[in-house]
Parts: C-alpha cells; structure tokens; sequence
C-alpha cells in the first residue's frame, strides 16, 4: 500500500532551507547579517506538506525579504519538539499544535503562541465504513487507534462528554504514529489524526473512504499556530512583526488566489523541498492537504477578524478549554499565552465566500468540510 505516513517517517532529515534575501554576509549574534537584514530561524511541526506550503511561498515571493529578513526554515519532529526547541532558543519561530504548546507554558517553558494558522483544531475521526457509525454514539465498543496522551487522544476525551459518550467507551488501541495503517491491518475500527490527511487515505491502494467526524469543529477552539519566546516580543519587536506579517501573506496569496494558487503553492513547496515530490501520488496528496487545511482556516473569526488575528472572545473559550482538558500543570493565562501581533482585519480575505467556493471540491471529492463552516 503506498501510504505517506510510512513514506514521511522515512524521511529522517530534510536539508535545511535558506532564503537567498539579503546579504551573504556571516551574522553577528544579534542575527544581524551586517546589511541590515535579520537572520531568524523558523521550525515547522513536522516534514513540510501542502499545508505549510504558503510559508514557502512568503520565502520565494521575498514577502520576508521585503520586510528586511532572512528566514531559515527547517522540519520539525512534532509540535512539542517544536515548542522545545523554540523554548530553548534554538529557533526563533516555530509552527505548532496550540494545546500542546500551552502544556509546555504550563511547565515553564517560555513560548507565547502569536498568530493562530488553522483557526479550528483538525482532530478528526477516520472510521472504516464497514463499522457502520452514523453518529457519535455508534462509537461505543469500537476499537480506536491513537496515540496514547497527544493531542488526538486529550481532544477526544474532552470531546466524549459533549456527544453523549465517554472516553472509556472506546476500545482504545495504543499506537506509535496511529494513522491509516491501524485499519488497512484490521487493529482498529477508527483512528484519530488531522482532518488535512484525509487525501492519505483516498491515494491508497487500495483507495480507503472513511466516515469522518470532525471532533475539532464541534469544539471551536484555536488549533496550530506561530509560536516564539516572550523575550522577542520585547527584544525584538519589529523582527516579531516582520514575521508574522511575511507569514500571513503567504497564506492570504494562497487563499485569494483560488486554485490557480493552490496549484503554485504545490509548485513553490516542491522547488524548495524535492524529496517529497519523488513521493507516489504526491502532487495529490499535497495539493489535497492544502486545500482541506485552507479550509480549516476560513471560519467566521477569519472573516470578521482576518488571517493571524486571536478574536477575545474565541481566545478566552480556548483558554477555558485547554486549561481543562489539555493542560497537566498550574492553569495559563492568556497574558503568558497568548498574543495578538497583528490589528483586527490587518489582513483580511479579499472575498471570503469566492475563497470557500474555490474549495468545495477536493481530489475531485466534495469538500468535506466546507459544509460544516456554517
């Protein structure tokens, strides 16, 4: 079966990625190339997919570069490498899971989330068809495969309460790296993992077209996001800005752009990242996860508040919920949490409903998700 959860995992290294803006000079420790140009380290969550592709985009459209930086991304190893590296100065900016972060501000790591990306969690149930679920509650006795104690596996129990079930309802399968196999072998009747890998299991072989319950859009909280430490919002405040402004455009021309620009995306993700493209299937996939991702980011916050901006309101439910389901230290509050580094609507979709038509289908599928955005 040629699936990309074993295909990723054998990418155990990716070159890292250098934006060739600003001068070639050697940086002195402030991260100062010595044109004025600031060098900064940027870690994503894991190997790069469709979803991250924007980012690619601000670096080779020079939307960094015209903002006076230099940016240097790197694969990540999981959200909480992710927010451990960046805790411990080894990057500047990282791209992670919201709650996982929090967990670490709740140990004393110092991160501040600064721009939410997907403004829903992706925390999706894939559920073999022939298990029957129509519902919730069709979940009771299944075998469900998850990563014991990871995002999926706390989002589901904060989730069981408010359908009806409880978590140890489940036949729960613990597993390293949950995902599709889990049900191709016969060991689970559903598997929990992000929304945006749904094109995994359609590009199997055989194809797999499970039932979905998408757990995070029932529950309206912030999903992944940009992260940093506290001391760049006060050392380095302009740099702080620059990114996350740099960072945005990438997604807002991928998202105005309608498929054309999806398309490019993929494009621009390949240039920069030739491994995955050698990948069976992989323009599908990438493209596929792209767009089911976009999706994830044109909720009704984004079209009040734009890209990159944490409405108040939406903010304090997802401290609430984190605090109470997610995090296993003291409480966070959203002074230590949380940011806002871009002003309301400081960058909006140009036409918010021609950017949700542009994703109705994906793969040549229905959207999945487009209906549930209400």
């Amino acid at each position: 079966m040629k699936l990309f959860g074993k295909l990723f995992s054998l990418l155990v290294a990716l070159a890292l990625v250098a934006a060739a803006c600003g001068s070639d000079s050697s940086s002195d420790g402030d991260g100062d190339t010595g044109s004025g140009t600031e060098q900064v380290f940027f870690i994503l969550d894991w190997v790069p997919k469709g979803q991250v592709a924007p980012f690619f985009v601000a670096l080779d459209k020079g939307y960094w570069a015209d903002r006076g930086l230099a940016v240097q991304m790197t694969r990540g190893y999981g959200s909480g490498d992710t927010s451990d590296r960046i805790g411990i100065g080894e990057g500047d900016f990282g791209f992670a899971d919201a709650g996982v972060v929090m967990n670490k501000v709740s140990q004393g790591l110092p991160l501040v989330e600064i721009a939410p990306i997907a403004s829903t969690v992706p925390v999706a149930a894939y559920i073999d068809p022939a298990a029957g679920v129509t519902s919730a509650a069709d979940l009771v006795g299944l075998r469900g495969a998850v990563d014991a104690g990871d995002g999926n596996d706390n989002t589901f129990k904060a989730w069981a309460p408010s359908a009806g079930i409880a978590y140890d309802d489940i036949d729960w399968q613990y597993t390293d790296g949950a995902n599709i196999t889990s049900i191709a072998s016969g060991q689970a009747d559903f598997v929990m993992d992000w929304i945006s890998n749904l094109p995994e299991w359609w590009l199997a072989d055989p194809p797999i077209e499970p039932d979905v319950i998408w757990i995070g859009n029932d529950i309206g909280v912030y999903g992944s996001g940009l992260i940093t430490q506290p001391e760049m919002l006060t050392t380095r405040p302009d740099v702080v800005k620059a990114f996350v402004e740099g960072a945005m455009e990438g997604y807002k021309y991928v998202i105005d752009g309608g498929t054309a620009a999806h398309d490019e995306a993929i494009d621009i993700l390949f240039q920069y990242n030739p491994e995955i493209a050698e990948q069976p299937n992989a323009r599908e996939f990438h493209l596929g996860n792209l767009q089911l991702f976009l999706t994830l980011m044109l909720t009704e916050d984004v079209r009040d508040g734009g890209l990159g901006y944490y409405q108040p309101d939406k903010l304090d439910t997802t401290l609430e919920f984190m605090n109470e389901f997610l995090i296993e230290g003291p409480d966070v509050s959203g002074d230590e949490a949380f940011t806002s580094i871009l002003e309301k609507r400081e960058f909006e979709i140009d036409d918010f409903d021609a950017a949700i038509a542009s994703l109705e289908t994906v793969l040549g599928r229905p959207n999945p998700l487009t209906p549930l955005l209400g």
